[in-house]
């Protein structure tokens, strides 16, 4: 799955390291998204949109990481969530939706 451009979970429940996932990724929508983190050797340079409401993430990614085409990044009802990452490595950051996760300080 390399080549995959767009992804969209509807309920999947999978275990492991999720190594399908490509970084040709222009959409990620993942409600309930099970990992802390996303995944060290994921690298989607063509990222525009990513939705992971209601995840389990703690912490999207650690330090300093480019992501030129990141417009949206929506974690709504993230309730592990407990850091938001250093986003300076996303300029065109234009939404950013965090509304319901009650583990940010």
């Amino acid at each position: 799955m390399n080549k995959l451009n767009q992804f969209k979970d509807c309920k999947l429940l999978l275990s492991g390291d999720f190594k399908f996932l490509s970084n040709n990724l222009r959409c990620l929508y993942w409600h309930g998204y099970p990992l802390k983190s996303l995944p060290l050797n994921f690298h989607p340079e063509q990222l525009t949109e990513l939705n992971m409401s209601y995840s389990r993430v703690g912490q999207l990614w650690k330090g300093f990481k480019m992501y030129q085409q990141l417009k949206s990044i929506k974690l709504s009802y993230s309730q592990h969530l407990i850091e938001t990452p250093d986003f300076s490595g996303v300029p065109n950051l234009m939404g950013l939706i965090i509304e319901g996760c009650t583990s940010l300080s």
